[in-house]
């Protein structure tokens, strides 16, 4: 899964380094603590683009495409592109996994539109 690079607070980054450690070290309530911290402190869509990839990671599929739709509203109303196309590739990514070929390549096709200026 892939995560752009966003300005967030130094609270919030704390908080996502934190989680990906508990993540490491597979605690995983704990760690979902942190995601969920995080995105109550964060005005980008940076912290639900990481919590839904870690999700993904861990084939929590419904709970990823949740985050990332989330994610999806709040670079789509800032009209933040490069985040839209992180999200747009991560969302092709699940829907790979999950053998959904022709929703993942409109995906995967959004995903190059918003990068490809």
């Amino acid at each position: 899964m892939s995560e752009p690079e966003f300005k967030l607070s130094m609270q919030v980054t704390n908080e996502l380094r934190r989680a990906e450690q508990l993540g490491l070290q597979g605690q995983w309530t704990e760690a979902d603590a942190r995601y969920s911290a995080a995105i109550k402190l964060d005005k980008t869509p940076g912290s639900r683009i990481a919590f839904g990839s870690s999700l993904a990671s861990r084939e929590q599929y419904n709970g990823a495409l949740c985050c990332l739709t989330e994610a999806l509203d709040q670079a789509s109303k800032s009209g933040d592109r490069e985040a839209l196309g992180v999200i747009y590739h991560n969302l092709g990514a699940i829907y790979r996994e999950l053998v959904n070929y022709d929703v993942a390549r409109r995906f995967q096709q959004r995903a190059i539109l918003q990068l490809d200026d």
